[in-house]
């Protein structure tokens, strides 16, 4: 990840206890604020509470198009 991206991350507030990024397709962990030790930065989110990433990113790109 490029450092000036990284830079930015740690600027911005965090809506669940990672901080995350997002590569165009993937979902990757950059920071764990979590309790649980066992997830690791560079680890992919691949399901949030059950739903596949790419259906929610989907969902966000679809959001975002209404709000122009």
């Amino acid at each position: 990840m490029p450092a000036a991206y990284e830079d930015y991350l740690n600027q911005q507030p965090n809506l669940f206890p990672f901080q995350v990024y997002y590569n165009g397709t993937k979902i990757y962990i950059v920071k764990n604020y979590s309790a649980n030790k066992f997830i690791a930065s560079g680890n992919e989110i691949v399901c949030i509470s059950g739903q596949k990433t790419n259906a929610i990113i989907e969902l966000g790109v679809h959001f975002a198009k209404s709000l122009r």
